[in-house]
């Protein structure tokens, strides 16, 4: 079964982004899949570039971004 999963996600995975990417907007810098038996569990993760202008803004209404 994992075999199977595998081989879908190879064969979908630039249709996956393409349509991930037309329907937010962003670019997808990378894409991360795996599966778990038991329980059964998959995961397809985009990873975005951030928005432009984003880049050191404060998280969550934060001040400051977290130094650690």
């Amino acid at each position: 079964m994992l075999h199977t999963r595998h081989i879908l996600q190879q064969l979908m995975r630039d249709d996956w982004v393409e349509l991930v990417e037309r329907l937010s907007g962003r670019t997808v810098e990378a894409f991360f899949s795996d599966d778990h038996i038991d329980p059964d569990y998959a995961v397809e993760f985009f990873l975005l570039q951030p928005l432009p202008g984003s880049k050191n803004q404060a998280i969550a209404g934060e001040a400051e971004p977290p130094a650690w």
